[in-house]
This record gives structure tokens, sequence and C-alpha cells, in this order.
């Protein structure tokens, strides 16, 4: 499962990359472009789309990732710390990157704005992976789902308004989940000492930096 997130992860990025690439050295709208703004009507005041953005401000992003990461605490007993350090890191980190590091370095412009990739965009997708991550198995289907809907609805708002090209749109969807999963799979690697209600006592063995569950499980 870790090895598939990574290749997930891997796909998501790398095609954000080329794209990245490719919208440097030619930042006017693109034959995706065109077909996106000739299917997405403009739209200035619709109140359904501004409701939407706001899913996309930095409040969403803190009150999202926070929230969780708790669900992933109580949900995920076998990488309750990991899971929930990869909730309440992903996003933001999504979100920090593209601010700070793709947009400049990309330096696509729509109406004087850099555009690539669409950070609102990026928010709602990263939060809703971390929100697929965290629920419990038995509601992941559900979780799936309704972010879904919510990252195609946001990618529809930030278009009909016209504050990004299609493409920033679509970019910031695979940016969103390739971040969020690189940083839940990289949790993985670092072995944390499992706290909590049922961790129960913990026992150090000698000579050795692993430790040891009740029954013998090494975690």
């Amino acid at each position: 499962m870790p090895w598939i997130e990574l290749a997930a992860a891997a796909a998501a990025l790398s095609v954000t990359a080329a794209m990245a690439a490719f919208v440097h050295y030619h930042p006017g709208p693109n034959a995706i472009d065109r077909l996106g703004f000739r299917l997405v009507r403009p739209v200035s005041n619709s109140s359904l789309f501004r409701i939407v953005t706001w899913f996309g401000t930095v409040l969403a992003l803190v009150v999202g990732s926070a929230s969780a990461a708790i669900v992933a605490w109580f949900s995920s007993p076998r990488r309750r710390v990991q899971r929930s350090l990869a909730c309440l890191i992903g996003p933001p980190a999504a979100a920090a990157i593209n601010q700070l590091v793709i947009k400049p370095q990309v330096g696509r412009l729509y109406i004087g704005e850099l555009s690539f990739v669409s950070g609102s965009v990026a928010v709602i997708t990263g939060v809703s992976v971390a929100w697929a991550l965290a629920a419990p198995r038995w509601m992941r289907p559900i979780v799936t789902l309704v972010g879904f809907v919510g990252v195609v609805m946001m990618g529809l708002a930030v278009v009909a308004l016209r504050w990004h090209y299609p493409t920033d749109a679509l970019a910031g969807a695979l940016f969103g989940v390739g971040v969020v999963l690189l940083v839940d799979f990289l949790t993985t690697l670092v072995p944390f000492r499992q706290l909590g209600p049922n961790s129960g006592p913990q026992e150090h063995r000698a000579g050795s930096s692993w430790w040891r569950q009740p029954g013998g499980a090494v975690q």
C-alpha cells in the first residue's frame, strides 16, 4: 500500500511538473484552455460559486487540515501519529509550496495575477485527500466521493469566475493529490512510538532503538 501511494504521488507530481514546464514557455491559453472556456461560460455573480471558493481559503485550509488530523488520530490506531501528521502537514505544504515556489517559478499570469497552479483547487484537493486518508475504512468511499465533487465544483468555479485557466485548475488538483500522498508516504519511513489510550505499556528492549509492544509485536 505505501508503495502504491508513492507511485500515485509520483505520477501526479510528474504530470504537474510537465505541465508547469510547458506553460512556463507557452503561458498563453492552449487547446485545453480554449476548450474549457468554451464549455464553462463566464459567470461573474454566482452565489453558489462564491460559496464554493470559500473552501479554497486559508481558514478552510487550517480548519480542514486540523480536523482531518483529529479524525485520523482516533480512526488510525496502527498509524496514529504518522497519519495525523500527514493530514496536518500535507495540505498546508501543498499550499505553501505552490505560493512560494511553483507560481513564481512558472510565472504564468492570468489578468495580471500568477495563476499556475490554482491555489484554491490545490487547497480543497489537499484537504479532501487528507480527509479520505483520515476517515474510517467504512466511511472512506463516501468521504472520497464528497471530496471529488468538491474538487470538481472548485475547478468549475475558478474557471467560470475567470480566476484561472482550466489547466491551472487541473494542475491544482494533481498537485494537491501528489503532495499529500507523498507526505503520507514519507511519514511511514519515520518510526514513531505509538501513542493513545489503547497503546498500553511499552518496554524498551536493551540494545535496540525500537519499541516493543505488548505480546512481542515490534512497531
